[in-house]
């Protein structure tokens, strides 16, 4: 049987594959009949917190709290992922369910609280990805039970940002004096993705006037510092009031460069962040504007109303490229002036003790492995790590040197640079000898190329051999994954393997943007690509990409790759999965195929070795690809794909284009798609497609050149019914033309 120059379409169920704002209160003083109001903003009530939870113990839930689950979804669960922390080493995540949504509780221990007095949460809160959008709900009540939570301080549903925000609930006033306690509850649809939750505070509201308690200035780490890095922390101030009545200002901070070694040539901005109540350092609400090459003594004037607690700024600096190596750098606050009842004040520490050191930037070779300087790439004190911190001063190579077990904390940043800049990293074995690279990391990927761009990692040794093995083993997440516009990357000539039984994930997942490019112009070839070697487990999908609309992941390719052995019983499997957010991909000269048969004991089980959709998505180019049998090229036995027993459906539809965008054609041509033994048992009289070669359908296509069959004779593709009548089984189907094979 052979079929040419066509394609095809399936109408295809794709629902498997597809996938607080603050009341304002307003309080009125009655003091001498006299009215007097005022409006509380978000910020005001904010003080000490009388319950604080940071989830950085181990123990979870934390000592107190109580997990419930009033659903049939997953649980809440402590993540480590340093890509889902908003400050310490853990947080509160919640992980999709592919079948169930979610009502999962978490309650926090014990909190006493007085009969007329008003208690508030503030929270912060992320999703993995946008385009999975998560719901959540705080609640309080007098107890640990679904039923004790009769309050609902705050709802916030289809959440999907990817970076940390600040919520803040509305308050609580207590009926009685009591103990009560707050509730997150996430009632996410199923197959959505992460929710994370993270530095959770209680407070009680403080209606007294604002009142200056003191100032400090302290060390904000002895870490060395790179050349050429921008927002290096240096000193924080910390400001301390009570009230919350009648807030005050910061309008200005005096301070000095002394203890920096030559301020002149290795200080080229400073600059002053606020943090609020939070005492992580983060570079984005900034306090003023830059003061330009201090020396000395200076001042950064400014406005920013004081929370009653513990306020935080912190003084950055960004180093010149051509800083001196060696040389330290350090500063002094020595004023501190509010408007207001703050007045002008001198911290109690003006220069605390500690600096920082500036360091050459990476380059050169360095060695991973045991016994080496770095014994990983991911974990702490890792490569990973040091890249992030000390940036790049040439091109890095990065020899591998032995197995290496990966805990998946650090993400691969876009690195600072020194020089001419555009430098490369490249991680490579140091042998001929396999490394295995392998790791349990439940949480957006073991290796993880978060904006990192031209890195390569190369499975080669002396230009010959595949001597790089990832292997995550987490049923959840990918091995390797592009998010945060990772571009100009390259995968060659490694082994992947995984056993992920999440649907849009995949051995390697291309995943969401917070920027604008996607992660865009990567390359992945000549890898074997596949289910675990060292256990049973198979992967529902081996690529995947499913990124964000308005920054869509586009012209990345994968070519030459051997993708074997995706299977799942009773759901589709997926080799090459491209869907929301995916435009202009080359799936070229790829070998898809099983190294043994598959029988189905659940129904509706699919075989999707290349399946695009997505309706913004263009020019696609599927080419040269190999689809069939039990080795590369189609070689070996036949694929075979069959049903146990009578009421089974299996089906096989090899290439899909479905619903795609028809400004820019895509093309499909010159792939083979043979030595395929097909037996599906569905009921007697039921409307069933097991088998399509070509699907094109809705979109702008060119198709040429396909061979579905053979040239010569009988045989290469075999479809049993065991006796029952099938509907239709068709080569090509192309928006609504059919074509079934013959002969």
């Amino acid at each position: 049987m052979a079929l040419r120059g066509f394609a095809l379409l399936l109408p295809y169920n794709n629902d498997f594959i597809n996938k607080s704002i603050i009341s304002m209160k307003k309080l009125f003083l009655f003091l001498a009949a006299v009215v007097i109001y005022f409006s509380i903003t978000e910020y005001s009530f904010s003080q000490t917190p009388i319950l604080r939870e940071t989830f950085n113990s181990a123990t979870f839930p934390p000592t107190g709290w109580a997990i419930v689950n009033g659903g049939s979804g997953n649980n809440w669960v402590r993540n480590t992922s340093a890509s889902y922390l908003y400050e310490g080493a853990g947080s509160m995540q919640y992980q999709f369910n592919s079948s169930n949504p979610a009502n999962t509780w978490a309650f926090t221990s014990g909190i006493n609280m007085v009969a007329g007095n008003e208690y508030y949460v503030v929270f912060y809160q992320s999703v993995a990805g946008a385009i999975y959008p998560e719901n959540l709900k705080v609640t309080v009540g007098a107890g640990q039970t679904i039923a004790a939570q009769t309050t609902t301080v705050g709802t916030y549903a289809n959440l999907v940002n990817t970076t940390f925000q600040r919520i803040q609930t509305s308050s609580f006033t207590a009926p009685s004096t009591g103990v009560y306690n707050f509730a997150f509850n996430c009632y996410s649809a199923a197959d959505m993705f992460y929710l994370n939750v993270d530095s959770i505070n209680v407070y009680e509201i403080d209606y007294s006037e604002m009142n200056y308690v003191s100032g400090t200035t302290v060390t904000a780490t002895t870490n060395p510092v790179p050349l050429n890095s921008s927002n290096q922390a240096i000193v924080g101030i910390q400001i301390v009031t009570t009230g919350s009545i009648n807030p005050f200002s910061l309008t200005s901070l005096d301070l000095t460069t002394v203890g920096s070694s030559n301020p002149v040539t290795d200080i080229n901005n400073a600059k002053i962040y606020y943090t609020g109540g939070s005492s992580i350092f983060s570079p984005i609400n900034q306090f003023g504007t830059d003061f330009n090459s201090p020396n000395g003594s200076f001042q950064i004037t400014g406005t920013q109303q004081l929370l009653n607690g513990t306020n935080y700024f912190w003084l950055t600096y960004d180093i010149s490229p051509s800083a001196g190596i060696g040389n330290f750098v350090d500063a002094e606050c020595t004023q501190i002036t509010m408007d207001g009842s703050g007045g002008t004040q001198t911290p109690v520490v003006t220069s605390p003790a500690g600096s920082r050191v500036i360091v050459s930037p990476l380059s050169g070779t360095v060695n991973v492995g045991t016994g080496e300087t770095y014994t990983t790439l991911t974990g702490s004190g890792g490569l990973f790590e040091a890249v992030n911190n000390l940036g790049l001063g040439a091109n890095l190579v990065v020899n591998v040197t032995s197995n290496i077990t990966e805990p998946g904390t650090f993400a691969l940043n876009q690195w600072s640079e020194s020089g001419v800049g555009n430098y490369t990293l490249t991680i490579q074995p140091s042998s001929a000898s396999e490394k295995i690279i392998s790791g349990n990391v439940a949480s957006i990927g073991m290796i993880r190329l978060d904006g990192a761009d031209r890195v390569i990692i190369d499975g080669r040794f002396g230009g010959s051999g595949k001597y790089l093995r990832f292997r995550n083993t987490s049923t959840a997440i990918a091995g390797i994954t592009f998010l945060n516009d990772a571009t100009y990357n390259t995968v060659t000539y490694c082994i992947i393997e995984s056993g992920t039984t999440t649907a849009q994930v995949g051995g390697i997942l291309f995943s969401t943007t917070t920027g604008t490019l996607g992660n865009s112009n990567n390359i992945i070839s000549y890898c074997d690509i596949r289910d675990r070697s060292d256990a049973t487990a198979f992967p529902l999908c081996l690529i995947v990409s499913v990124g964000t609309p308005t920054a869509q992941n586009s012209n990345n390719t994968i070519d030459n790759c051997n993708l074997f052995n995706c299977y799942a019983n009773g759901n589709p499997a997926i080799s090459v999965y491209l869907s929301t957010g995916s435009t202009a991909w080359t799936v070229s000269n790829n070998s898809i195929y099983q190294t043994a048969t598959r029988t189905n004991t659940v129904t509706n089980s699919r075989l999707l070795p290349i399946y695009i959709t997505n309706s913004n998505g263009v020019n696609f180019n599927v080419s040269g690809n190999y689809i069939g049998g039990t080795a590369p090229l189609c070689g070996g036995t036949p694929l075979t794909y069959t049903s146990s027993t009578t009421g089974i459906y299996s089906y096989i539809q090899a290439i899909s284009l479905v619903t795609i965008g028809t400004s820019t054609a895509s093309t499909i041509q010159n792939n083979i798609i043979r030595n395929i033994t097909l037996t599906t048992i569905p009921p007697n009289g039921a409307s069933v497609f097991p088998w399509i070669g070509i699907n094109a359908s809705t979109g702008s296509f060119n198709i040429t050149g396909n061979t579905i069959g053979s040239t010569t004779g009988n045989g290469a593709i075999t479809i049993n019914d065991n006796g029952i009548a099938l509907t239709s089984t068709y080569g090509f189907y192309i928006d609504g033309m059919q074509v079934s094979p013959t002969g």
